[in-house]
């Protein structure tokens, strides 16, 4: 009996084919500003321009432990991640009595991204090299991650500063506005 249920629970562990180690989202890194825009007639009509950073990570692990007792020597085991944000525009619209609205076709979306892995790339390294999401391999990724979130922090305000001009442009092609201009 002790040994039927040892096997199984050896069967049991080696059989694991995918598991996710971490799964982080959010929003973070928030700026605004508030904009002017002015037509011929004197009209005047406020917007306010939200810049916000969004990132993903997730990490996971495929493959198998070898299995001697099965035939099979060879370690699939791969740790798999991948990292993704942007940077989003949204565009919104004060009206006479102060209630804002997203005006949707002028928000945008920046988007940056790292996939790898980590493991060997075919069955002979499978023989001598494998490579589990193990601790290391999780710390790893929680570095990556964190670098991830500052360097796009860090490149927020300078895609609101480069893409200004075109926010100008689109503001005056949707609203037929002459003069824009930054509000206090």
């Amino acid at each position: 009996m002790k040994l039927l249920i040892m096997i199984m629970l050896i069967t049991i562990s080696y059989s694991i084919f995918s598991q996710e180690k971490r799964n982080l989202a959010g929003n973070f890194a928030q700026t605004s500003q508030y904009l002017i825009a002015e037509n011929d007639e004197g009209q005047k009509t406020k917007f306010r321009i939200e810049y916000f950073a969004y990132s993903e990570g997730k990490m996971w692990q495929t493959g198998h432990n070898s299995r001697p007792l099965e035939g099979d020597f060879t370690d699939t085991r791969k740790c798999n991640w991948n990292i993704s944000g942007n940077i989003q525009r949204k565009v919104l619209i004060e009206s006479a009595i102060g209630v804002e609205g997203e005006y949707k076709p002028l928000s945008k979306v920046f988007t940056i991204s790292d996939i790898g892995d980590l493991g060997a790339d075919n069955p002979i390294e499978g023989l001598f090299y494998a490579r589990a999401c193990n601790t290391a391999a999780t710390t790893d990724f929680d570095v990556r991650y964190v670098n991830f979130k500052k360097a796009l922090e860090k490149k927020l305000p300078s895609i609101k500063e480069l893409e200004r001009k075109t926010l100008d442009e689109d503001l005056k092609a949707a609203f037929k506005v002459t003069k824009i201009s930054t509000a206090r």
